[in-house]
């Protein structure tokens, strides 16, 4: 699968609904968390990488540099849009936003490059193996609307350019036990920003979730229907990156995530080379 950069235009309206899960406003909410953060992750990713690129001697990874850049760009654009109304929606997040905003802004400032370039390779092997699950059987192959076709293509890119950060990291410093280390940095970092989130969107969408998913016996159903059909593939999605013989070239990529990113290269309004 090479990098296609695509420039995506999703109907984002003020009344889209914002439970697009089908049956599922947790997954639903949880994505909702993730797309406010990205405004403030991947334009740090991008920094990172333009700091990173005069350093990188191989032509072929410089070009898959600059196109995961082009990509990420794409990305954090469409979700700005899209987190305007997540914000309408869903009051008191914005004092999230601004914790990891300048969390995000001091690692640039006071951290190594090592550490920007180690904290974007887990975030990258993190949203690789999770994408795959999401997309074959997990909650985007769920999601409905503008909503989820935001996010499905998101995934699909996540899935596309998923070994660029392991080959920077691994060009410029390489050394399995601080890769780990930051694996667990990022995850913990990362989460504490998706529970918080999460908890204030699940908390203002309480009566929603009474009326139409059924309270708490609607919950405790979709929790077993999760734990018996997705847990265990998310899990171990999650704890692959940790093996010293990890590598994104090794994940087994359905046929149909390729040709769900063949069908939103055809509906791109520009293909950027």
């Amino acid at each position: 699968m090479s990098l296609v950069v695509r420039k995506m235009f999703f109907e984002i309206e003020d009344d889209m609904d914002m439970l697009f899960v089908t049956d599922d406003p947790e997954s639903a909410c949880y994505l909702n968390a993730i797309s406010l953060i990205l405004p403030y992750l991947e334009p740090y990713g991008i920094r990172a990488f333009k700091q990173a690129l005069p350093d990188i001697q191989d032509p072929a990874l410089k070009q898959s540099m600059q196109l995961f850049i082009k990509q990420e760009a794409q990305h954090y654009q469409q979700h700005q849009r899209y987190n305007e109304v997540v914000r309408k929606r869903y009051p008191g997040v914005e004092k999230y936003e601004q914790q990891i905003k300048n969390q995000f802004a001091d690692f640039l400032e006071n951290k190594d490059l090592k550490f920007n370039i180690a904290y974007i390779e887990g975030f990258e092997s993190l949203t690789s193996g999770m994408s795959i699950v999401a997309l074959d059987g997990g909650m985007c192959s769920r999601v409905q609307g503008e909503a989820g076709d935001l996010f499905r293509w998101h995934f699909g890119e996540e899935v596309e350019h998923r070994t660029i950060a392991f080959d920077v990291y691994h060009d410029l410093y390489g050394g399995y036990l601080y890769r780990a280390k930051m694996i667990a940095f990022v995850y913990g970092h990362i989460g504490k920003f998706v529970v918080n989130v999460m908890k204030l969107m699940l908390k203002q969408e309480r009566q929603r979730i009474q009326l139409e998913y059924g309270g708490n016996k609607g919950k405790i159903k979709r929790l077993g229907r999760f734990m018996k059909t997705e847990y265990w593939r998310y899990l171990k999605a999650s704890l692959v990156p940790f093996s010293p013989r990890y590598s994104p070239y090794k994940l087994k990529i359905p046929q149909h995530i390729f040709d769900m990113n063949d069908q939103y290269a055809l509906s791109s309004e520009e293909i950027l080379s």
